[in-house]
């Protein structure tokens, strides 16, 4: 089983206001001190700037993931791709090769080395997953949701963070914390980090980011094979997910 401290519905809600991130609508606390308030002002100005044209997007990442229930930190390497509305395609080729698409309401993912297929209905929470893609008014949510404070300039990214802390319990079950790097010459992100309720951490490094770049029309469909196994629900999406098993039930 997935560890409980991250289901699958769950990272994804996460890897959703990740992409969220990516395309921000954010507002500096009202409750900061007026310098931190002007400072995170700033930051935000210049992330907006810099992302108010995207309408599609494509980025290496690479994600760590420093979970309790692993003795060590568990590394992934892929490409997300991203176009506007609220379609997302998170294709990791290191260590396994696994593609996941989100369009209309529905979830599929791939493991090709395990000639494996995951399905998941999400159209009940579409509503939801657009807000975490930023889609719609994410700044009137995430104002609700999170205090947004300037942190520390990162010298080695030479970049400037934000921190954004949930105001709500329910939303600190899911994430304590989120913190944003924003580079100072691009207006770019380069790192973004959340803090599970739990307390994991999951960091993810965003190299050549482009904007806008052409994407084909089929990327984000994504048919399954002949002679697949079948499950309904997920169970390889998010930590500990090699020997996951979670699901409904599979066919063939």
């Amino acid at each position: 089983m997935i560890p409980c401290r991250l289901r699958p519905a769950r990272v994804l809600l996460l890897a959703g206001l990740c992409v969220g991130l990516l395309v921000p609508g954010l507002a500096a606390d009202g409750r900061a001190g007026r310098g931190e308030r002007a400072r995170a002002e700033q930051i935000l100005q210049r992330l907006d700037r810099a992302q108010a044209v995207i309408r599609t997007l494509r980025a290496r990442i690479v994600e760590r993931r420093e979970l309790a229930v692993l003795e060590n930190a568990e590394v992934l390497r892929g490409t997300l791709y991203f176009a506007r509305p609220g379609r997302v395609r998170w294709e990791y080729d290191d260590p396994e090769r696994r593609i996941y698409v989100l369009d209309d309401g529905q979830l599929v993912g791939l493991i090709p080395g395990r000639r494996r297929a995951e399905r998941l209905d999400v159209s009940r929470r579409q509503d939801r997953i657009e807000r975490m893609l930023a889609l719609g008014q994410p700044a009137e949510d995430l104002r609700r949701e999170f205090r947004i404070e300037a942190g520390d300039h990162d010298e080695a990214l030479d970049a400037d963070e934000l921190r954004l802390v949930p105001r709500s319990r329910r939303v600190r079950r899911r994430v304590r914390e989120l913190r944003l790097w924003v580079d100072r010459s691009t207006g770019l992100l380069d790192r973004i980090r959340f803090v599970t309720g739990s307390g994991d951490v999951v960091t993810l490094d965003i190299d050549r980011l482009e904007i806008n770049p052409e994407l084909p029309a089929d990327l984000f469909r994504l048919e399954i094979p002949e002679g697949f196994e079948i499950a309904d629900g997920l169970s390889t999406l998010g930590p500990g997910a090699g020997a996951a098993r979670e699901g409904a039930g599979t066919r063939r």
